[in-house]
């Protein structure tokens, strides 16, 4: 989508954080997973891209477009997909264990790693016969995923609520802090406990009680006063200007 991600600057140079990685894969269009292995690298997105100004700045050059493509070949001679699925996985499956608010079973996330797995290798084929054949910008089928889930990654409408993940139990409220005490005491509070203090009335007689405050439109002598003294003060200021040399 297009509002979702930001850009990063540093030393003039831009990186994209996106978000919703959970449905990074193809799970937020629910389409099918053939057509979404096989999605052409040069259109990247559903729909018309001429809002899309960065895609188009690559397209529209031949020696960016060509420079896209070497980035695609470089990272599928040198990236480890599955060694970085492993990592991750080893690192998160002990808390998806022992997570007591967890959306998903561990059942879930095993079968959620599974698929991701195959997924991936089957994007990196798909991708690697569009260079091959140098055909990148309208979907050929290379690859069968017929036998991948979508969902089993997760979906839009997974877990309780609608929360973007897989199905699973909420987390049991039935032992959260007891805030009655505390309620007690923000039930006991007057808005006039919040209300300014009464301000000490200045020396000198005033035209109106300055901490009446509902006085102060309807008394129209009073701001007369006020208008009088301020303008003798501007002329005081003036003439004392003007001969002070």
């Amino acid at each position: 989508m297009v509002h979702n991600y930001y850009l990063y600057e540093e030393d003039g140079q831009l990186a994209m954080i996106p978000w919703d990685y959970n449905l990074g894969f193809g799970t937020f269009d629910a389409g099918s997973a053939s057509s979404t292995v096989n999605t052409p690298i040069d259109a990247p997105i559903s729909g018309d891209s001429s809002d899309r100004p960065m895609l188009n700045w690559i397209f529209e050059n031949e020696t960016y477009t060509q420079l896209y493509h070497q980035y695609f070949y470089e990272f599928l001679e040198t990236v480890d997909i599955g060694s970085i699925i492993d990592d991750a996985y080893h690192l998160i499956k002990p808390y998806v264990e022992k997570d007591p608010t967890a959306f998903y079973s561990s059942e879930e996330f095993e079968l959620g790693v599974e698929t991701l797995r195959r997924f991936c290798e089957k994007r990196s084929e798909s991708i690697s016969m569009q260079l091959e054949n140098e055909e990148t910008s309208r979907n050929m089928n290379y690859v069968d995923a017929s036998d991948i889930t979508l969902s089993d990654m997760g979906s839009m409408n997974g877990g309780r609520g609608s929360m973007g993940g897989f199905s699973g139990n909420m987390p049991d409220k039935s032992d959260k802090p007891d805030r009655s005490e505390s309620m007690e005491v923000f039930n006991e509070i007057r808005p006039e406990d919040f209300g300014p203090p009464d301000m000490p009335k200045p020396d000198g007689d005033f035209p109106f009680d300055i901490n009446d405050t509902a006085a102060f439109p309807s008394n129209l002598s009073g701001w007369l006063w006020i208008a009088v003294s301020a303008a003798i003060l501007g002329v005081g200021l003036i003439v004392a200007k003007k001969y002070k040399y």
